[in-house]
């Protein structure tokens, strides 16, 4: 769990690079480095599992930032978005799983 976790956190991050979103990009490398060193079990893990589902939607979230990729990406604005979506549904996945909440 902990592992498809920090997979999905490192395609934000890539996502995020994409569309020129560092401030963004730096927020999620901390939280991926802080639950790399967790363990799954604890409370500590939980507790950023909860920050972590707090930012997937609304606004300000993940979903409301605007992904508009650079040219060098290779990708489009709709397949940024599509995949903007893609990880903030599989995030929520996640998270719920975690925080027994499916």
């Amino acid at each position: 769990m902990k592992q498809k976790l920090l997979n999905t956190i490192s395609e934000i991050i890539k996502l995020l690079s994409q569309c020129d979103l560092n401030s963004k990009v730096k927020w999620f490398e901390e939280k991926q480095k802080n639950i790399a060193k967790l363990e799954e079990n604890g409370d500590e893990f939980r507790e950023e599992m909860r920050t972590l589902r707090e930012i997937i939607s609304g606004m300000g979230s993940f979903l409301d930032l605007p992904v508009y990729p650079k040219k060098e990406s290779g990708l489009s604005r709709l397949e940024a978005r599509k995949k903007q979506s893609e990880l903030a549904e599989r995030l929520y996945e996640l998270t719920s799983e975690v925080l027994g909440l499916r």
